[in-house]
């Protein structure tokens, strides 16, 4: 469970792979209605709306297996229509066939990755104690680091 842990903290402290899904350049399509902007949707399906455009959209469930520039258009379709409003396509749209989906961010690891893992954990704690112990020593002054050995 350590070397998973580590494993994830590892992860999260990597720069993101691109641009976030919501990120202006991901824009699939927004969704107005009388002329204001109340829901986006990205290339990837992620959308983000009002509290009051979520209260009416309201249990709309995917259809499964849609993902991407698909899921897009689903989304935005549906979501003008409850919402009675209409689809502005972004310029930004892609198409299926250009969409590539992140990679996956699995936290299941095999054998090897988490022994290799716990060793670098081990590793790391060994160093950070001996750079500890170094600096502690280094602001001893001479006195203090006398022994009395007649003791």
């Amino acid at each position: 469970m350590l070397a998973t842990a580590w494993l994830t903290m590892q992860r999260a402290n990597e720069p993101p792979a691109g641009p976030a899904d919501n990120a202006p350049e991901n824009t699939y399509a927004q969704i107005k209605v009388d002329g204001k902007v109340v829901a986006t949707v990205y290339n990837s399906g992620v959308s983000e709306m009002s509290n009051r455009a979520a209260g009416a959209v309201g249990d709309l469930q995917d259809p499964p297996g849609l993902l991407g520039p698909n899921l897009a258009q689903w989304r935005a379709e549906n979501y003008a229509k409850r919402l009675g409003g209409t689809v502005e396509k972004a310029s930004t749209a892609i198409t299926q066939a250009q969409w590539k989906p992140r990679e996956s961010t699995s936290s299941t690891y095999s054998r090897e990755q988490l022994d290799a893992a716990f060793a670098a954990m081990v590793e790391a704690g060994q160093r950070t104690s001996a750079q500890g112990a170094a600096s502690y020593q280094s602001s001893l002054s001479s006195s203090e680091r006398q022994t009395d050995l007649s003791a």
